[in-house]
């Protein structure tokens, strides 16, 4: 396995062990949305995708043709 895989690897278990934490720790959570808040300073997130966006969930078979 090549340095790359196992960088993708270890990049997926830190994302996945945070998302757990922010799910089993509330005070993790509101501290999250505390500074996401505080970093938009009343501005409003809008979403960089068009609403009508659908993702290509049928990618993988098309490239198995």
């Amino acid at each position: 396995m090549g340095l790359g895989h196992k960088s993708i690897i270890f990049a997926a278990k830190v994302m996945a062990e945070s998302a757990i934490d922010l799910m089993t720790k509330e005070e993790l959570l509101k501290k999250a949305w505390d500074e996401f808040e505080e970093r938009l300073r009343g501005r409003k997130y809008k979403s960089p995708l068009p609403p009508d966006l659908k993702p290509p969930l049928d990618l993988w078979e098309k490239s198995k043709k």
